[in-house]
């Protein structure tokens, strides 16, 4: 008899679908002439195109209220789907089944006592209940937050979500009732004290930090309809712990009662793969006598013994266990045979390693004309550094050229080796050690000496080895008539220094230069003469002194 009953109920079900649409006309009329309609069971009802949400719903913690929307399916034959709105009494009328009471139950527990209800009048088929659309909730946000007032918001959102909404500008969504000032200090507002006041009376606590860190809903519940959200004002100089080091999460924290060892490592996130966990300081301020209390805690044993109450003001500094690896390299360029990026440790690795490891120069090295070069001067910290000269009361002119040698800096400093020396004498007062980041940089030999400034053919000279400077001027012409034959220079190609050519060779690449006579006009000679003349009445004077 009974599945004689189904069998009848599907097909009414399968006669009333059809006729269904032809009964929208007559209901609207009925509606315009004022008499009330029950809206059909198989009508969707309007619900939000997207939702907002963090993860899936916990079944477990999801609090079912009016205006739910869930999908009843019974895949019998023919199948049944049903979209039904929990109705402001907080039940849901399923059709040919009845009204289930599911507000302020859990979504678990609303489930089962819908398939329960849906069991006893389906015999055949398996059914099926989710959570098709969550509600609109409006829940009232007071305390320190930027906007005080009444919000709407999807009930899987989450306390922080409502928060994050209320301390930024307002969308069409915020119905505030009251503004703070305009000097809204944020970090005032308390993310470890959260209050909220339900509908029936209770309270509960949330803990915005501890959540960040173990996503327990506990302390960043959904929202439910009526709460009232308290945001208290806090001030971290005064109520607070610490954790620092090497955690992932270093910082300072409100200090709740309650808080242990562990939560203040849960609040750090916990420890890096270098931190010393046998080796945490403890500090804790001592107010009776002033002075700080330190001692040394491992924390591999904090679920037994290490693990114990603090108080406000206690932290904890996670040391770092020394590691030396790292992208440590120095770039090779020029004339050597296998030229590129080479490994290098952190510190003692030398040129001649280096040299080794790239094959050596090739036979068209300019050993004279290597260098070392290493990261240039930071050129954010040179202005500072000028600042702090400038309070030293530096004479303007040396402020000037230290500016001027400073950005000859910026793109490397050059190490002080002779690679002569040291690749032919292997002498080992030049194998000084690189560091990371250096560039050893070998040209090649050009074979010659470019002589230039006032001479009469300004080109390069062929290198001739035990040559003079002499000579290759000779070999570009010769001296100019306006050349200042006497302030001739050598410029090294390697160290760019210009030395006199008695005090240096002339090697390969080198450059000579010879100035030019400077212009002198009619007042510059007068201005000499009149400074001898100054000298000889001078001296005169003295002697004629000395004689009286």
């Amino acid at each position: 008899m009974r599945q004689l009953t189904f069998w009848l109920l599907l097909a009414v079900s399968a006669i009333v679908a059809p006729a269904s649409a032809q009964t929208t006309s007559s209901q609207q009329r009925d509606n315009a002439a004022g008499t009330l309609t029950v809206p059909q069971a198989t009508k969707t009802p309007e619900v939000p195109s997207t939702v907002p949400v963090d993860g899936t719903v916990n079944p477990d913690v999801y609090i079912v209220g009016p205006s739910d929307v869930f999908g009843v399916n019974i895949w019998s034959v023919p199948p049944i789907s049903l979209m039904l709105p929990v109705t402001p009494e907080g039940s849901l009328v399923i059709p040919t089944v009845g009204e289930v009471p599911v507000a302020d139950l859990s979504l678990r527990e609303a489930k089962a006592r819908i398939l329960r209800a849906i069991g006893k009048k389906y015999l055949a088929g398996e059914p099926t209940v989710t959570l098709v659309a969550p509600r609109q909730v409006i829940v009232n946000v007071e305390g320190h937050v930027r906007h005080p007032g009444k919000y709407t918001g999807v009930s899987v959102l989450r306390i922080d979500g409502i928060l994050e909404e209320a301390n930024r500008a307002r969308t069409a969504t915020v119905v505030p009732e009251r503004e703070l000032t305009p000097a809204f200090d944020p970090t005032k507002s308390s993310r470890r004290h959260i209050v909220i006041r339900h509908r029936d009376g209770t309270s509960s606590a949330v803990d915005l930090d501890y959540y960040v860190a173990t996503h327990d809903d506990r302390d960043n519940p959904y929202l439910c309809g009526g709460d009232v959200i308290i945001v208290p004002t806090i001030e971290l100089g005064q109520q607070e712990i610490g954790i620092y080091g090497a955690v992932l999460n270093p910082s300072r924290f409100e200090f709740v009662d309650g808080d242990s060892l562990s939560t203040l490592v849960r609040l750090g996130h916990g420890f890096t793969d270098r931190a010393r966990m046998d080796s945490v300081l403890f500090s804790r301020f001592d107010s009776t006598d002033g002075r700080i209390i330190e001692r040394i805690v491992d924390l591999r044993a904090l679920a037994t013994t290490g693990n114990f109450p603090l108080r406000s003001g206690d932290r904890i500094f996670v040391p770092e266990r020394r590691d030396d690896r790292g992208d440590f390299r120095v770039t090779v360029e020029g004339e050597v045979r296998q030229p590129g990026v080479y490994p290098i440790r952190k510190a003692g690795t030398r040129i001649s390693e280096v040299l080794r490891l790239c094959g050596g120069p090739t036979e068209l090295a300019a050993l004279n004309g290597a260098s070392l070069i290493r990261k240039g001067l930071d050129r954010t910290k040179a202005e500072a550094e000028r600042l702090v000269q400038m309070r030293g009361m530096v004479v303007l002119a040396d402020t000037t050229y230290v500016r001027q040698e400073n950005e000859s800096r910026y793109d490397g400093e050059r190490v002080d080796v002779d690679f002569v020396r040291l690749v032919t004498q292997h002498d080992s007062t030049q194998d000084v050690a690189v560091l990371p980041g250096d560039r050893l940089v070998i040209p090649r030999k050009v074979g010659s000496v470019y002589v230039f400034g006032q001479v009469a053919n300004p080109s390069q000279i062929a290198l001739a080895d035990g040559r003079s400077a002499s000579y290759y001027v000779q070999r570009a012409g010769g001296f100019t008539d306006r050349a200042r034959s006497g302030d001739m220079v050598v410029i090294k190609r390697g160290s760019r220094q210009w030395l006199d050519p008695g005090e240096t060779a002339v090697e390969d690449g080198d450059a000579i230069w010879v100035p030019k006579e400077r212009d002198r006009d009619f007042s510059y000679y007068l201005g000499v003469a009149g400074q001898f003349a100054s000298i000889i009445t001078t001296a005169i004077t003295v002697v004629l002194l000395v004689r009286k």
